[in-house]
């Protein structure tokens, strides 16, 4: 599975573009407080 990861900023600043994102898309967003790496494991 696939991830996104965006910082707090991107979301409330591109709304509409997220949510056309993640519809179409159908996959997670996960959204950091500073943007930063992240460790995903399945």
């Amino acid at each position: 599975m696939r991830y996104s990861s965006k910082p707090i900023s991107y979301p409330k600043a591109n709304a509409a573009k997220v949510l056309t994102h993640l519809t179409e898309q159908r996959e997670p967003l996960v959204i950091t407080q500073n943007g930063g790496a992240m460790s995903c494991r399945t």
